[in-house]
């Protein structure tokens, strides 16, 4: 499975946004999958995908980053299985949105706790709108 992992806030910054992204990251490639993240790399070293990095000039925003990031997307029509979002940011809105019309599955995931209390997730598939993907 090729996997983009979509996120406003850069890889190489310290959270539990990108911490996730490079665990998530490190165990699909275990398993023989390809990950790639799309979003502001930032100062990363050894990333364990590939990296599609959106770069900002100082005074651009967070619609630069939208309109980024869907053009970065419809130019991979076709590269990737699954688009996986993180937060709900006008950058994942449209990075979910060109998904779905290129016919991409699309995961997100967002919350506050790593324990798992006050997380939310969704996935659809062309035609459906939520609900989880369905079975092999």
């Amino acid at each position: 499975m090729r996997v983009c992992f979509v996120s406003p806030y850069p890889l190489g910054m310290v959270s539990g946004i990108s911490t996730l992204l490079l665990d998530l990251s490190d165990e699909l490639r275990r398993k023989g999958h390809a990950g790639t993240f799309l979003g502001p790399a930032g100062d990363v070293r050894d990333p364990p995908m590939a990296l599609m990095d959106i770069r900002l000039g100082p005074k651009e925003g967070t619609v630069a980053l939208a309109r980024r990031t869907a053009r970065a997307l419809r130019d991979a029509a076709g590269r990737f299985d699954l688009v996986h979002v993180q937060q709900p940011h006008p950058q994942t809105w449209a990075a979910a949105r060109v998904a779905r019309s290129l016919g991409s599955r699309t995961a997100s995931r967002s919350g506050t706790s790593s324990s798992g209390r006050g997380w939310s997730s969704s996935a659809s598939t062309p035609g459906r709108t939520s609900g989880p993907p369905p079975g092999p």
